[in-house]
């Protein structure tokens, strides 16, 4: 069935799940068996079915629920000349010397107005859990892939792996999570602010580049809608390095 055709007895298609570091690639979910699109009845009676069956999904699958942003309607006429106008507005206060910049960030709106949606759709989701837990729920000391879209400077940009470092209560309730970033490039590090990750420090997953290296001092904090699938576990004794830097560059 394609995306966005009704189920029988008046269900709908409510979305996919994303898996694969693309982002891009989707493994359709079904309540019946991991093999077609997944529906729920739209009646209100199964809204807390909904949450429970997506929490269990996300624990399995270690994903990010995708609420099918791709599904939504395109801009019409009306939306297309409101951006437009705003948009020249915009072109008068922008310098010859900010061009590249200006289209990097242009380039990111699509994929950070479908992370906004989903923020959103995640939001709802929490409502309706009876303790109010965040739909997405990662663990202190799980590896992500992360969107962080475009920076400023010298800022983090792009897809890039993230640390979580939030603890458990922020992890289960709230909207956004504390992350560590990590680098590919871990044959040199400093030690004064960077942890060198190879295979041996982490569980259930892998490395794309080994080593790579975690660097303690740029927190981050983010949407968990940024969140795409979970990579690998530190070990205990890798985690017990980052708190310990962490401590020491905290001053705590």
């Amino acid at each position: 069935m394609a995306d966005g055709d009704s189920g029988t007895g008046g269900e709908e298609i409510i979305g996919m799940w994303r898996t694969g570091g693309s982002g891009r690639s989707r493994l359709a979910v079904s309540t019946v068996e991991v093999k077609t699109v997944y529906y729920v009845s739209s009646c209100s009676s199964h809204c807390i079915f909904r949450h429970n069956m997506l929490s269990s999904i996300y624990e399995i699958f270690g994903g990010t629920y995708d609420m099918e942003y791709n599904s939504i309607s395109n801009l019409n006429d009306n939306d297309k000349a409101t951006l437009t106008s705003v948009f020249q507005g915009i072109l008068t206060n922008l310098k010859h010397i900010s061009v590249k910049k200006a289209i990097a960030y242009l380039r990111y709106i699509p994929e950070q107005c479908r992370l906004h949606h989903n923020s959103i759709e995640n939001r709802k989701l929490r409502a309706l859990d009876p303790k109010k837990y965040h739909p997405v729920k990662p663990k202190r000391g799980e590896i992500y892939n992360a969107f962080i879209t475009e920076g400023v400077g010298s800022e983090l940009c792009g897809n890039h792996l993230v640390v979580i470092v939030q603890n458990k209560k922020g992890n289960m309730y709230s909207e956004k999570v504390n992350v560590l970033p990590i680098e590919g490039d871990g044959s040199k590090i400093n030690p004064n602010y960077q942890i060198q990750l190879t295979s041996s420090d982490i569980t259930n997953g892998k490395l794309d580049k080994d080593p790579s290296r975690i660097i303690v001092t740029d927190i981050m904090s983010i949407d968990k809608a940024r969140l795409d699938h979970r990579i690998a576990c530190l070990t205990p004794e890798c985690l017990e390095s980052v708190n310990k830097l962490l401590r020491k560059h905290l001053e705590l």
